[in-house]
Formats: structure tokens, sequence, C-alpha cells
């Protein structure tokens, strides 16, 4: 199921794409990331982190990625991944270790505690959502731990050639646009052109962020992920401060 959120994410971020957010620094995303968070816009955060970490790997960016998978979209398999990541990094702070580690116990305990209620759980009565077969009928989830990732990837290609095909749209329309005589005419173009450059370039950013959150997943071998340090209050912590 978390590589469909992850999927979910990557297609909600296509409506907030922007130029400047391939091209921005490392500093600009973290701060974009933060702004996000602080805005509820949680996947749009994660999206800024990772684009920042992908740029200069940082260990409070993967802390902060972590710390939002816990307590913001509640995935606690992905936060263990982002929480060992963290550890693993060159630039981990030591103090912090231990509280990462109790965070990542606390985890597996919410993890096995589900598994036994989903066991002691009544079966179904028959009726009832999710029973039999057609619409609302119980799915059983995906068995190999790597089609995840190639699924991201797949999802990240389609998205960037789709861009591309738009950018070539956009760019026809450039040059109808100077062609034009006529006042109308160029208008039309005009809007068609920043119309089609924009969904490319939100297409292309999205596909980027995939095949980057794929590829992350993929060489992790699914034991480690990304995230920014915590405060007292469990806080985010900027790359110059505290969020």
């Amino acid at each position: 199921m978390r590589w469909l959120l992850l999927l979910g994410l990557i297609f909600i971020g296509v409506a907030y794409a922007q130029p400047q957010e391939a091209e921005g620094s490392v500093e600009a995303l973290a701060q974009a990331g933060a702004e996000a968070y602080r805005d509820g816009d949680y996947a749009k955060a994660v999206g800024f982190y990772i684009k920042a970490h992908q740029l200069q790997p940082n260990a409070p960016l993967v802390y902060n990625i972590a710390l939002i998978y816990e307590r913001k979209i509640q995935d606690p398999e992905l936060a263990i991944q982002f929480y060992r990541r963290y550890i693993g990094s060159e630039d981990v702070d030591p103090n912090k270790i231990p509280e990462v580690n109790a965070r990542i116990q606390k985890l597996k305990a919410e993890i096995e505690a589900k598994k036994r209620a989903a066991l002691v759980a009544p079966p179904p009565k028959e009726g009832d959502p999710g029973v039999g077969v057609g619409i609302g009928a119980a799915t059983p989830p995906p068995t190999s731990s790597n089609l995840g990732p190639w699924l991201l990837i797949g999802a990240g290609a389609a998205l960037t050639l789709t861009g591309a095909v738009f950018g070539g749209l956009a760019s026809g329309e450039a040059d109808d646009f100077s062609a034009a005589e006529g006042l109308d005419d160029k208008l039309d173009h005009r809007d068609a052109g920043q119309t089609y450059a924009l969904t490319a370039d939100a297409l292309m950013g999205a596909g980027v962020l995939s095949l980057g959150i794929g590829a992350l997943f993929l060489f992790s071998g699914g034991d480690q992920s990304v995230g920014f340090l915590p405060q007292a209050d469990g806080g985010l912590l900027m790359m110059g401060g505290e969020l």
C-alpha cells in the first residue's frame, strides 16, 4: 500500500509543480519544504525535501521526511526506512541517534500490534463492504517488494515524456505567435503557449520526482529512506534554524 501512497503523492504534486522548483538551490528547496509543511501540504513538503537531498545529501533533510511519514502521512514502515537512512548518513548528529532508535522501536511495536489485531479480528460477514467480487471487493496487496520502485520509475518516465510533448507544443505556439499578424491570433497563441508550457513544467517536475523516489527505494533495497533533525518538541529543523 505504501507504494500506492507514494504514487498518489507524485500525482498530487503535479498540480503544484512550478519551473523554478527544479532549478532552486538546496536552501531554497528546503525553505519551500518548510513552508509547505507549515501550510499542511505534507506531500508537497516531502517532494521539496527529496529534491533538495538529491542536490546535496543532508541528514536533517532525511530526518524531516521520516518525521512527516511518521506523524502526518502516518506510514510507519516508510518512516522507519527514512530514520534508518538518517542514522546511516555521514553528517548524522551522534547525540540524536538514541532518540531516533527509540522512534524506530516504537514504530516497530505499532506495526506488530496492528498485525496481531488483524489476526484476531473476526472475519467479515457476508454482505459487508469488501466481501465478494466486484466494486468494494477486498483486493490482496502486492506480493513483490520490488514492484513499487519500478512502478514509480515507470510513472516518472511517462510523466517526463508527456511533459516533453507539451513542451514541443508550447514551442510551436511560440512560433505561431511570432508569425501571427492579428491581435486576436497573437493572444490565442500566447494563451495556448502558456498553458502548454505550464503543463510541461508540471509534468516534467513530477516525472523527475517520481524517478528520484523510485530510484531511491530501488537502490536502498527497501531498508532505508530520507528526512530533518528533531527539536525537543518534535518539530523539523531547517538548514539554518528551527522550523
